[in-house]
């Protein structure tokens, strides 16, 4: 991706750090060192435009609260509680029984794209819902079905 940084005041560079993210680097040549991706430029200006952002976080709050309901109604706990994580992001504990690789590959199989393969999910059998983009009810609704049948049919 690519993010909006601001400072007010030197930093030196640091090899410890990737170029790209080098703050100080940056300093020391006086702009930007590197050629941007229009692609990514084009979803920064998109995303700027978009004037619907106090709706949008609406909506991620409503479809988070909807999923964390039906999630656990079903029987799955979640990793932190409504009132301290973001919205945006919902890890679920699957039970020491079911493996989060084989059910994340199974949904990717059905067209589920969630995060299950980073080694601190892995270490911990989360799977993560992240609710970022333009996501609808109707594809949480699917997914909750697809998924609920995964956990079944183990």
């Amino acid at each position: 991706g690519i993010a909006l940084v601001f400072y007010n005041h030197f930093i030196a560079p640091d090899s410890r750090v990737p170029r790209y993210l080098d703050l100080g680097y940056y300093h020391e040549q006086r702009g930007v060192p590197f050629t941007h991706s229009s692609n990514l430029v084009h979803a920064v200006n998109m995303a700027l435009r978009r004037g619907d952002w106090q709706d949008h976080f609406t909506e991620i709050q409503r479809l988070n609260t909807l999923l964390r309901t039906e999630l656990e109604k079903a029987g799955l706990q979640i990793f932190a509680g409504q009132d301290v994580s973001s919205p945006a992001v919902l890890s679920i504990i699957l039970p020491d029984e079911l493996s989060s690789l084989e059910i994340g590959g199974r949904l990717e199989e059905r067209g589920f794209l969630l995060s299950f393969r980073s080694g601190y999910l892995v270490e911990r059998n989360l799977m993560q819902i992240c609710l970022m983009g333009d996501i609808s009810e109707r594809q949480c609704r699917s997914l909750l079905a697809v998924f609920l049948d995964l956990l079944v049919a183990f």
